[in-house]
């Protein structure tokens, strides 16, 4: 199994549990997203990217995979986190240590994704040869290795993670897509995708300020700390795409975002995602004024930051689905404190 294959054996969670996108442009930089169209979009299952046995640096099936990045004093570290059916989840983090530019070394100090612009990345790096401390975004980031470690438990050896300059997506120039490959250090001819999508075409990062997102429930823990590493592809950029960004529509910004990565892989009871990829939902919210104002054919869901708050029809029926507990009502009464519906 390839090292960028995370928990695909977990029940259905991982047959599903990632976000999905219609089509990925050649373009390394690139990804094609539908553009805003009153509220009409592509569902998918998953929270990082399309499907989770694609999404980023991952150790096994069954093993630790990287989240993002957290800043420490004048060091980063690289957040890790194992999901296994049944147990309880372990986190770890390992600090980054090193990044390398041309024949340049140097310490890693800061990762920004915040102060200057969500999703716009900024590394501040101390230069080993003279002490020098700089600062580098923007197409100054082309090239620019991390060097990485897995946990204790996950693959031996450093892996190198290369960045390249960024481009702003499709659908929405203001968030910035970063390219990213990696190789281990032992074996640098193995040369792996950090994001791509079902055909094997590769997609942008998206550097995520201040939340830390579970990758199977979508739990949000805010910690501003925190960077995200989410691929193009994934509800929780898809989301932002679709006028729902965390530090966007006040305070219900967070909370609409949430529900959206709900909603989009259809996760009812806030946990597993009952859906497969492409299917059209439409979508509409509670703000004033409406971002989204869509309706279909029938009625699937209200949504709120755990799941479905109701519940009328199933856009997936082929997929087996027990209820939750307790059991969603219908929708013919709209439940109190609803943020998103959707039809399909």
């Amino acid at each position: 199994m390839t090292i960028h294959k995370m928990l695909s054996l977990l029940v259905m969670t991982s047959a599903l549990a990632m976000g999905c996108m219609p089509m990925v442009d050649s373009d390394l930089e690139d990804v094609q997203q539908p553009l805003p169209q009153g509220g009409t979009y592509y569902n998918g299952q998953g929270i990082y990217s399309m499907l989770e046995h694609e999404f980023g640096l991952a150790q096994t099936s069954a093993g630790w995979h990287l989240l993002g990045v957290k800043n420490g004093t004048n060091q980063v570290f690289a957040v890790f986190k194992l999901t296994s059916a049944g147990q309880p989840d372990q986190d770890a983090q390992t600090v980054i240590q090193e990044a390398v530019l041309g024949s340049s070394r140097f310490d890693v100090y800061n990762l920004d994704a915040q102060s200057h612009g969500p999703t716009n990345l900024y590394v501040t790096l101390r230069n080993r040869a003279n002490n020098q401390i700089v600062t580098k975004s923007g197409d100054a980031l082309d090239g620019l290795i991390l060097k990485v470690t897995f946990p204790s438990g996950g693959p031996a050896g450093v892996f190198s993670m290369r960045l390249h300059k960024p481009a702003g997506l499709t659908g929405d120039a203001s968030l910035s897509g970063y390219s990213i490959d990696y190789w281990n250090d032992g074996s640098p001819s193995q040369v792996s995708n950090y994001c791509t999508v079902q055909n094997g075409v590769a997609e942008p990062v998206v550097f995520v300020p201040g939340t830390n997102t579970h990758p199977l429930t979508a739990t949000r823990l805010a910690d501003t700390s925190f960077v995200d590493m989410s691929c193009a592809s994934g509800g929780i950029v898809a989301c932002m795409l679709w006028g729902y960004k965390p530090w966007s529509n006040g305070t219900a910004g967070p909370d609409l975002h949430q529900a959206c990565v709900q909603m989009k892989r259809a996760a009812y009871c806030g946990d597993l995602p009952y859906t497969q990829e492409g299917h059209t939902i439409y979508v509409r919210d509670n703000l004033s004024p409406q971002l989204n104002n869509a309706s279909g054919g029938q009625s699937e869901a209200y949504w709120g930051v755990n799941g479905a708050l109701c519940l009328d029809n199933r856009r997936d029926t082929s997929i087996s689905f027990t209820g939750c507990t307790p059991a969603l009502p219908s929708c013919a009464t709209v439940p109190s404190g609803w943020l998103l519906h959707n039809d399909f």
